[in-house]
């Protein structure tokens, strides 16, 4: 059985009011290094998405979108365009 390699966080930096960043500092990041998960966070201000999960996905088994329903809906269409992951 392979080791579960850790997570890609894809954080929209202008989600929440331009929260979006800072929510994740406070909740998920605690939670996360909590259970010893490793993570690389990719800040991204909403463009490149494609470009930021191909960059770092090799290191990942796991992505987690750190935004609204218009990041969720942009990392599934670069996912579904890219077909390789």
């Amino acid at each position: 059985m392979s080791r579960f390699k850790g997570c890609v966080a894809i954080i929209n930096t202008r989600s929440g009011a331009r929260e979006g960043a800072s929510v994740f500092a406070s909740a998920l990041q605690r939670y996360l290094d909590g259970a010893g998960i490793s993570h690389h966070d990719v800040r991204v201000p909403g463009r490149d998405i494609l470009h930021s999960i191909k960059l770092h996905a090799d290191a990942a088994d796991a992505i987690v979108v750190c935004g609204g329903d218009g990041t969720l809906s942009s990392v599934a269409n670069a996912l579904a365009a890219a077909r390789q992951f």
